[in-house]
């Protein structure tokens, strides 16, 4: 064999690479449905903004309709967080029996949230384990304070300590036509605190 036939050529033996079509294959179209969809493997969301801030800016739409009362006897509210219907809370399905629209519409309802001897009992049995001193006659603001409490302990049962929820706007607005302020200025939603320092939700 000749010198020139023996001359070794670079590459000769290594495989083929494939295109960088075929190369990529499946792989190729799943990035691009990763980078597209704007998502991880993780599942988690290329957005900076914490999720809780996201949900926030999503029920803004709240504030500037009443279209969330699904049960026809909401108020509109002034804060994002109060402007929820009794429709929207699964704790008041059991006691949204067939044929009632709204949990104000209940027959145990007045009962338990507006009946002034009613709330006047429980205040007097929260002043007694409390040590505290009942004076009369009571305020508006004391009576809707119990009304919200019983309200709670009859769509909840017990809570616990620091736990917390929002009453519907349906239930705000009748206990405060029962017991309106004066100057028509109310405390509306705040959130507890803790000793910890750590917010709670809490309404009114």
């Amino acid at each position: 064999m000749s010198q020139e036939g023996r001359q070794v050529m670079p590459y000769l033996f290594e495989p083929e690479c494939e295109t960088f079509t075929e190369g990529m294959g499946d792989f190729s179209s799943d990035m691009e449905s990763d980078i597209s969809g704007d998502t991880f493997e993780d599942g988690g969301d290329i957005s900076s903004e914490p999720a809780d801030i996201i949900e926030e800016q999503d029920e803004e739409w709240r504030l500037g309709s009443m279209a969330w009362c699904l049960c026809g006897g909401c108020q509109r509210m002034p804060l994002l967080t109060e402007n929820r219907c009794c429709r929207e809370a699964a704790e008041c399905d059991p006691k949204l029996e067939e044929g009632l629209r709204c949990i104000a519409e209940h027959p145990d309802f007045p009962v338990v949230t507006l009946h002034r001897e009613v709330l006047k009992i429980g205040l007097r049995a929260r002043a007694d384990i409390r040590r505290d001193n009942l004076e009369e006659p009571l305020a508006n603001s004391t009576l809707r304070l119990q009304a919200y409490r019983q309200y709670t302990y009859w769509v909840h049962s017990h809570l616990g300590k620091y736990v917390r929820r929002v009453i519907p706007a349906c239930v705000v607005r009748k206990i405060r036509e029962q017991y309106p302020e004066e100057d028509m200025h109310y405390v509306g939603f705040k959130e507890a605190q803790r000793q910890d320092g750590a917010a709670d939700d809490w309404p009114w």
